[in-house]
């Protein structure tokens, strides 16, 4: 059984609470993330996918050629762009792997197209 004390709302100072416009009312809203950070292992396996869809495909077969090719690389474009600017990824080598992939995706032409797809608003 839980005790009355154990039920009690944990104080909200120092929580990851952001303060956002509603330009429809002009006020104010509270939204809460999830984590304080985002977990090193997410980020690092989906640097990895876009790694491997960029460099690691069948030699004798064109990456353009593979179906849903260009809609995978831009899911990842999208990832890269959104995680970029994330202010919850707190470890460096974390954040010095998200620039590098970024940076390769940026340096060749099909990968730089994937970039340019990015929706704005996601």
């Amino acid at each position: 059984p839980q005790t009355p004390t154990s039920r009690a709302a944990s104080p909200r100072t120092c929580s990851n609470t952001q303060i956002e416009m509603n330009p429809t009312s002009n006020s104010p809203e509270f939204s809460e993330s999830l984590f304080a950070f985002v977990p090193e292992y997410h980020v690092d396996a989906m640097l990895e996918i876009c790694n491997t869809l960029r460099l690691y495909m069948h030699p004798t077969v064109p990456v353009q050629q593979v179906s849903e090719w260009e809609e995978l690389v831009v899911s990842c474009a999208a990832f890269l762009c959104s995680e970029f600017a994330d202010p919850r990824i707190v470890l460096a080598s974390t954040r010095e792997s998200l620039v590098q992939t970024l940076a390769s995706f940026a340096t060749q032409p099909a990968t730089m197209r994937a970039i340019e797809r990015v929706p704005l608003k996601q």
